[in-house]
Formats: structure tokens, C-alpha cells, sequence
């Protein structure tokens, strides 16, 4: 058997022409893949963020528990010490300091409350534009897709056209 050169070239143009045709397909499927992929990530993410924002409203309210635990012991504490001292609970010095403590303690509380609701506004801020990249990360792969299957299309046309297949 003896192989020859030729210039004929048509076979190489067939095979060129299919192997831009599957090209253009599988590089519009990865493109997908890969987006959705991207955008899975992305959704794990807000996910354990949204864990987080859990995690951290159980938090602060044992912190708010355990301060008001504290608030509650020194209370009990002071009226000991005041009582040991045969000083009367319900007037004077001692009774302002009640007050005190409970205008300090319901000042803390707010102050817990207000960083535990910027705490929840920034876990859920965070979480919301992380599902808006996965969004907008599966809209640019499907585009990608659309933009790979029209390569697609115009590998095909241009090999029909080509390879002298005739429209009409």
C-alpha cells in the first residue's frame, strides 16, 4: 500500500469545518457549566451567611440574657449590702441606685439590641448580593450559551456554504 501527496484539500476543510462546529458547541456548554457552577458557589455562600445571621441573633440574645443575668446578680448584691448596713431599700440612696441601675441596664439593652439589628442588616445585605451575583453569573452563562449555539449556527452555514450544500 503506498500512501501520496496531494493538494487536494477538501477532506482537511471537512474535518476543520466539524471540528469548528463541535468547538463552537462545547465551548458554549462549558461556558454554561462553568456559570452555573460560579453561581452555586455563590448561593453556598449567601447560604452560610443566612447561618451566620442565625448564629448570630442566638448569640446576642444569651448576651442579652446573660447581662441581664449580671444587671440582676449586682442588684441583689447591692440590697445585701444595704440591708447588712441597716440602711432602709426603699428611700434615699439606696433606691436611687435601684433607679441607676436600671436606667444603665435598659440603656445597655438598647445598645445590644441596635448592634444586633446592624449585625442582622449587614448579614442580610451581604447574603442578598451574593444571590444577586449567582443571578446575574447564570444570566451571563446563559447568554454565553446563546452566543456559543449562534457560533455554532454560523459553523455549520459557513461550511454548507463551503462544501457547496445549496439552500432553497
Amino acid at each position: 500500500m503506498c500512501i501520496t501527496a496531494t493538494n487536494d484539500t477538501s477532506n482537511l476543510d471537512k474535518f476543520s469545518s466539524l471540528f469548528d462546529i463541535i468547538g463552537s458547541y462545547k465551548t458554549a456548554q462549558a461556558q454554561r457549566q462553568a456559570a452555573n457552577y460560579n453561581a452555586a458557589v455563590l448561593e453556598n455562600n449567601a447560604a452560610i451567611i443566612d447561618m451566620q445571621k442565625k448564629q448570630s441573633a442566638t448569640k446576642a440574645e444569651i448576651e442579652r440574657k446573660r447581662f441581664q443575668e449580671q444587671v440582676a446578680k449586682q442588684v441583689a448584691k447591692g440590697r445585701t449590702n444595704y440591708a447588712a448596713g441597716n440602711v432602709a431599700l426603699g428611700s434615699g440612696s439606696p433606691a436611687d441606685w435601684e433607679v441607676d441601675m436600671a436606667t444603665q441596664e435598659a440603656d445597655n439593652l438598647l445598645w445590644l439590641d441596635y448592634n444586633e439589628e446592624l449585625n442582622q442588616w449587614g448579614y442580610g445585605v451581604q447574603a442578598d448580593n451574593l444571590r444577586q451575583q449567582a443571578s446575574m453569573t447564570r444570566k451571563a452563562g446563559s447568554q454565553a450559551y446563546t452566543s456559543g449555539l449562534l457560533e455554532t449556527g454560523k459553523s455549520i452555514l459557513g461550511a454548507a456554504k463551503l462544501h457547496g450544500f445549496k439552500f432553497g
